[in-house]
């Protein structure tokens, strides 16, 4: 028998519980979005690419507002085997506050943000009373992937440039690991439904423990999540992602196990035929069309990740503690050999990656934490009181179908990497704590009526009915996001401007260790400039000058303005872009004979040279070394758009070259320069607005001009 006053508090609390589900299913889905799409925001909205690159200047304090979080999640759900994880976060914020360099560990921010979030989604959906909003963001996770599975963007600006698909993140690589992660959990969420309809409804089927009554819950579903993860297959196996091809198949044979429906018979077959198939394609000719050369294990790619495995786990036998973050390329590449141009292989691999960024205990803590997560919940059928049943109920087939996606990222991680990408690291994380079954402490503290939960008797789904949490209402969660967004727009434009601002002091920075790496030059060359007889921009400079001034101190990153738009990786292309020959540096040099530029503003020594006006043939004396611009911030305009008066009619942005991306202005704001540093003779960098800068390179080639 129900007491009146609590069944009249369940009545009428169900509008006020829809709502708040729904709002929270809402909010969850848009976060969810958020991280999958930041890649295509980054590069489709130059307000959101300002917003992020914001936030990544002072991602210090990114940091530590995420590591506050995480641990408050920590405290309310805290049970032992969260210590790996208390560890692991304890670690990983202590590298990155030792030994880091500004600009140079977003490696630490996507790792820690990752998993704040996980946390943040187990809170929230296991903190209701409503198990079926697990099964609607599953739902509603896998329906994005679907939707974003053949929706593909091409643009020049691409890190791949080729026939397999990428989708809207920029990688192959990715692109399968989320298109695997999607195929499971879909399989996994269909095997469910299916439980349900062979159970005829006499087991509590719902996620929620509800029948399933609704027509769409019943036959619709299901056949939007088989079109969906049809569409997603499609994708995975264009991907042509073979880390991801294998991570998929082991998160469905762990399916298949999981529902007793493992049977070798069907599983030695296939691995016969992909033996067959690797043999087969060892050493395909490289005239053969690319998706055989895929096939072929003997390839480039695959020899330098096992080449960096190698290194990779020598890196942590010499160093235990970690070299830190975003540091393990460098070391790599500095004191390991990395065969060709291969350095970069070793962040396909994750667990080497955590292991030499943050040493063997960041690596033992993470994978004693993910072994926790997966030896949880119910691991025995007997705990829920079924022994004679593989899947005793919905809550745990959902948890099924989230360690059998996480455990297919997880092998993934090994081959082509993702726990250190919002995209991948966020669906990862989601899943993880998901599909951990660890009940929150705070959920039991919140039900305990002084006597024991009863579940509803069958027909009779208010009998034992539990007072709801009081939570927010939809409209003081509007009010909340609102406030939030004000603040945000108010804090964007000071943000902005402190992230241009420290962009400004790097690159003058940069021209000043320039400068005196050419004094020293020039002390070794009777204070004479170097004499370029090679290039075409008037930022490209002689090879073995390039070298020498390396050699002088300057290191091949200060040749490059951080406002640029280019990434490291892009710098170091254009410092090697033509080989022995020139090199392409990211401001302009006034050397005698540097391509384009006039010869009134060439340079050849230290001492300023009489300048003759090349027209009227009049001579003018030496101008003063505080005034003689020996080097400038790139602020390029298309060729001929030379235009010093009507100066808003002349284009400084998608400037093609040699490169396969294009160029643009430094310092740019909208589709307008602000301004740029310029180095002068007597070794001082000061800013100049764009205002005051002249055409300084012959406007009637077929080359870019030069302003400062």
């Amino acid at each position: 028998m129900v007491h009146p006053g609590t069944l009249c508090c369940g009545v009428t609390s169900v509008s006020r519980c829809k709502m708040t589900g729904l709002a929270r299913l809402v909010l969850l889905l848009a976060i969810v979005s958020f991280c999958l799409l930041e890649s295509v925001l980054d590069r489709q909205s130059g307000v959101f690419g300002e917003m992020e690159a914001a936030l990544l200047y002072t991602q210090w304090m990114l940091l530590v507002c995420l590591v506050v979080w995480c641990g408050v999640l920590l405290f309310l759900t805290f049970s032992l085997g969260d210590l790996p994880l208390t560890v692991l976060l304890f670690v990983a914020t202590v590298a990155y506050f030792v030994g880091h360099v500004a600009w140079q560990a977003a490696d630490a921010v996507t790792f820690l943000a990752g998993i704040t979030l996980g946390k943040g989604v187990q809170f929230l959906l296991k903190s209701g009373n409503q198990k079926s909003e697990i099964g609607n963001v599953l739902t509603g996770l896998v329906l994005l992937l679907g939707f974003s599975s053949w929706w593909h963007l091409d643009m020049s600006n691409n890190f791949y440039h080729g026939s397999r698909w990428m989708g809207l993140w920029n990688n192959p690589n990715d692109y399968g690991l989320l298109m695997g992660a999607g195929v499971v959990l879909a399989a996994g969420l269909l095997a469910d439904r299916r439980w349900q309809i062979e159970d005829g409804g006499a087991q509590k089927s719902d996620v929620g423990g509800q029948k399933p009554t609704r027509a769409f819950s019943r036959r619709l579903l299901p056949i939007i999540l088989s079109i969906a993860a049809g569409m997603i297959g499609v994708g995975l196996l264009l991907s042509y992602s073979r880390g991801a091809w294998l991570g998929t198949a082991i998160g469905l044979l762990y399916l298949a196990k999981a529902y007793r429906k493992f049977k070798w018979r069907w599983v030695l077959p296939p691995i016969l035929i992909v033996a067959t198939a690797v043999w087969f394609f060892w050493n395909t000719p490289r005239t053969a069309p690319w998706y055989f050369q895929r096939l072929d294990f003997d390839r480039g790619s695959v020899q330098h990740r096992v080449a960096a495995w190698k290194a990779g786990f020598q890196m942590m036998l010499d160093h235990p503690f970690g070299v830190g973050w975003n540091k393990s390329v460098e070391t790599y590449q500095k004191d390991y050999s990395p065969p060709g141009d291969g350095a970069l292989a070793i962040t396909t691999n994750d667990y080497l990656i955590l292991g030499t960024q943050l040493g063997w205990p960041g690596l033992t803590c993470f994978v004693a934490y993910v072994g926790l997560c997966f030896r949880k919940c119910g691991a025995r059928s007997a705990q829920c009181g079924m022994k004679d049943l593989p899947i005793p109920n919905s809550e745990f087939r959902i948890k099924l179908a989230c360690r059998a996606g996480a455990l297919a990222m997880l092998v993934a991680f090994w081959f082509d990497g993702g726990l250190f990408k919002l995209a991948t690291a966020s669906v990862f994380w989601i899943l993880l704590e998901l599909g951990s079954g660890r009940r929150q402490k705070i959920e039991d503290s919140r039900w305990k009526i002084g006597e024991p939960n009863h579940e509803p008797e069958a027909g009779n789904q208010l009998s034992g009915v539990r007072p709801l949490p009081s939570g927010f209402t939809l409209i003081e969660l509007l009010v909340v996001i609102a406030i939030l967004g004000i603040l945000a727009g108010l804090l964007m434009p000071a943000l902005s401007q402190a992230k241009e601002r420290a962009k400004r002091t790097q690159c003058m920075s940069n021209l000043r260790q320039i400068d005196l790496a050419l004094r020293m030059y020039a002390d070794s060359n009777e204070q004479k400039f170097p004499q370029v007889n090679s290039g075409n921009w008037a930022w490209d400079v002689p090879w073995k000058v390039g070298d020498g001034l390396v050699q002088n101190g300057a290191s091949q990153k200060v040749f490059y303005c951080p406002s640029s738009g280019f990434t490291d990786q892009d710098n170091l292309n254009l410092w090697n872009f033509a080989t022995n020959v020139y090199r392409v540096v990211g401001y302009a040099m006034t050397f005698p004979g540097a391509a384009t530029v006039l010869a009134t503003n060439q340079n050849p020594s230290l001492i300023p040279q009489p300048i003759t006006n090349p027209k009227t043939g009049v001579d003018y004396g030496p101008p003063s070394v505080s005034e003689r611009v020996l080097m400038a911030d790139a602020t390029i305009s298309q060729p001929h758009d030379a235009d010093e008066v009507h100066r808003w009619l002349n284009t400084y942005t998608n400037i093609k070259g040699g490169y396969k991306k294009v160029h643009r202005t430094a310092h740019i704001e909208g589709t307008m320069p602000v301004g740029g540093n310029v180095g002068m003779l007597d070794g001082h960098v000061e800013w100049r607005k764009f205002t005051q800068m002249r055409v300084r390179t012959d406007s009637t080639s077929t080359f870019p001009v030069f302003w400062w």
